[in-house]
């Protein structure tokens, strides 16, 4: 699986969009509660920020000190974690909404996987 998505959002105002090249070269905090925190963290990178990566646990409770840094640069979430934060968003916290880029093959893998546990039941 890959992560696609390459507009940010300011989560305080959605209507303020930024691509992530905007921040090419620039440091960002990217902050991750999912499953797979890295994944996330490099998808970011790819698309050109220098990121300074805060993993936390699949569905971490976020308290907004958590995000305080101790510095104004943007801090970048999915929206999973986003909207744990809702009503205490900061002017430099952004949200990047991703889609999961499935490889083809694993539809029919899944097929198969499915198939195989339904045919000894049908026996």
């Amino acid at each position: 699986m890959q992560l696609e998505g390459e507009v940010a959002h300011r989560m305080a105002d959605a209507r303020d969009r930024k691509p992530l090249q905007a921040w090419r070269g620039r440091t960002i905090h990217a902050v991750a509660g999912i499953g797979n925190p890295s994944r996330f963290f490099v998808h970011v990178g790819s698309l050109g920020p220098k990121v300074v990566p805060h993993p936390f646990a699949d569905h971490h409770r976020f308290a907004p000190g958590e995000l305080e840094f101790g510095d104004e640069l943007p801090v970048l979430m999915t929206e999973k974690d986003a909207v744990k934060l809702r009503g205490h968003a900061r002017a430099n916290w952004w949200v990047l909404p991703v889609t999961a880029k499935l490889d083809p093959a694993f539809g029919d893998w899944l097929l198969r996987t499915l198939d195989g546990r339904r045919r000894p039941e049908a026996a």
